[in-house]
């Protein structure tokens, strides 16, 4: 049973990643259109829409965005619940409970919830309860990658190129945390506008393509893992 649960919260996590690319491609396919600094654009940009975009309530000439919202905003929660998943399930593949295990637990467990209360709130409506989970969510995620990547990188069982990718990641995490900080606001123009929407999709997909990828590495370690105590027990 404990398997099952095991491998049940990494299929999940590497489902979570793969629908939201689906469900956010089919949100961006039937998006109303217009952009910060296009209100009157007629399908969605890659380059100049967020993300976010897809799940305002209208888009930006007063329309209906009700099927784009419907499919962002159930594509966001499964993607926070994926991210929690991965950050319950991975500690049971360490043999040594620490501290700093507990603590990337406790802080993806909360990354994860604060990227569900993203979907909760819509920026045109809630722009700024929208800028801090956002804001919070990819702080926090970052902690916990570091965390990770440190506790990956300890063990002997556990291989090592799991936590340079971690480590890779959330290098470029911090910086896109201090482009969203420092950079310039996406309103001022143009080129500032494509700058974030850029960095964001950038960061967004590595990110899912290492959740994926890590989720993947440590369901064939906790295989491995389950074997050998098979055949030991056996012996």
């Amino acid at each position: 049973m404990l398997f099952n649960r095991k491998s049940f919260g990494f299929d999940f996590t590497i489902f979570g990643g793969i629908q939201f690319v689906v469900l956010t491609i089919i949100a961006m396919l039937v998006f109303p259109g217009g952009t910060i600094q296009d209100p009157m654009a007629t399908h969605y940009l890659f380059l100049e829409n967020f993300f976010s975009d897809l799940g305002r309530t209208q888009d930006f000439d007063g329309n209906s965005n009700l099927y784009s919202m419907c499919l962002f905003s159930v594509a966001l929660c499964i993607l926070g619940l994926s991210v929690i998943s991965l950050f319950i399930t991975v500690p049971s593949i360490f043999k040594k409970q620490s501290i700093s295990l507990r603590g990337m637990t406790f802080i993806g467990i909360v990354a994860g919830v604060f990227f569900i209360g993203v979907a909760f709130t819509p920026w045109d409506i809630f722009f700024e309860a929208h800028i801090f989970f956002v804001r919070f969510g990819f702080r926090l995620l970052l902690i916990a990658c570091i965390l990770m990547g440190i506790n990956i990188y300890k063990t002997n069982y556990f291989p090592s190129g799991y936590a340079y990718l971690i480590f890779a990641i959330s290098l470029i995490l911090f910086f896109y945390i201090l482009l969203l900080i420092y950079g310039p606001r996406a309103g001022e123009s143009q080129e500032s506008l494509m700058l974030q929407v850029a960095g964001q999709k950038i960061i967004v997909y590595l990110l899912i393509s290492g959740i994926i990828t890590l989720a993947i590495g440590a369901k064939n370690v906790q295989k491995r893992m389950e074997n050998f105590k098979f055949k030991n027990e056996e012996n």
